[in-house]
């Protein structure tokens, strides 16, 4: 596996430099978002 530039990568869709994806509503909830440390060590516990 080797890095690329997006210019290096051919795409069908337009895809925004910088988009990230916000949590803000589902914290305003009171959902509790894990880490994605916190996630995959969930789901690893559950095969050991």
């Amino acid at each position: 596996v080797s890095p690329v530039t997006s210019a290096e990568y051919p795409q069908k869709a337009y895809r925004p430099r910088h988009s990230i994806m916000s949590l803000a509503k589902v914290k305003e909830t009171g959902f509790a978002v894990p880490t994605w440390e916190e996630a995959l060590h969930s789901f690893l516990t559950q095969f050991n």
